[in-house]
């Protein structure tokens, strides 16, 4: 079914919200798989905490293509703890990926995808040529600034020529988001978070990624009800 995305414009795509069912049972599987990675790691390398009440995943905005063959993908926070100076960013990333590798296939996941902000894993039904689910894994430090202000940065993954990793601070988007989340939360704005989520979700289809989508979601949102008042 087509819809409207912006104005005059035919949505190409149509997607439904995941059930919560349905992710309640990914997260289970990928509990068990990211508690086996803590197990494996404390031992030589770090402990490490993980979150998935993040982005849009946070607010049971997890979508899929109806009829599609990409499924659907949760987000994942990890909070490495070891010494500053015993490893580098990319050290970090890459004892994370390898040890994943280690069990992922234990639970039906391909190897991990290193990506500029996160890496990814996936679930695939080879034989339909289908993605059934996956999850993506942002390593993220929170620290308070020399302002008393929470701050957050994450591993960014230089691609090209360079390939390099380093810790980069969360743009200013990300904390705008964090001022507009709360006044739509004060204001019990959920329903109206909700439809435009998944009216942008059809605008936009897989040319633009959930994280951009939800930041968008949230500004329109926001914006729309504060001049209102």
């Amino acid at each position: 079914m087509e819809g409207m995305g912006e104005k005059g414009t035919l949505n190409m795509y149509d997607y439904e919200y995941v059930t919560k069912k349905e992710v309640k049972e990914l997260k289970k599987i990928l509990m068990s798989l990211i508690n086996e990675v803590q197990d494996y790691l404390r031992r030589d390398y770090f402990t490490f905490r993980f979150d998935f009440n993040v982005g849009s995943g946070s607010r049971n905005l997890v979508t899929r293509l109806k009829g599609g063959n990409e499924g659907f993908d949760l987000d994942c926070d990890i909070r490495v703890n070891y010494d500053d100076d015993q490893y580098s960013a990319s050290d970090v990333k890459h004892i994370l990926m390898n040890a994943f590798n280690k069990f992922n296939r234990k639970y039906g996941f391909d190897f991990c995808e290193d990506n500029t902000r996160v890496f990814t894993i996936k679930l695939k039904n080879r034989a339909n040529s289908k993605i059934l689910y996956g999850c993506d894994f942002a390593i993220v430090n929170d620290y308070t600034d020399e302002e008393g202000y929470l701050c957050q940065e994450y591993i960014h993954h230089t691609k090209g020529i360079a390939n390099s990793y380093q810790w980069e601070e969360q743009p200013d988007q990300y904390y705008t988001l964090l001022e507009y989340l709360d006044y739509c939360d004060e204001n019990n704005l959920k329903e109206e978070i909700r439809d435009e989520y998944l009216r942008l979700k059809d605008y936009y289809g897989p040319n633009r990624s959930s994280m951009e989508v939800y930041y968008e979601t949230i500004n329109n949102v926001y914006q729309e009800n504060a001049k209102k008042r």
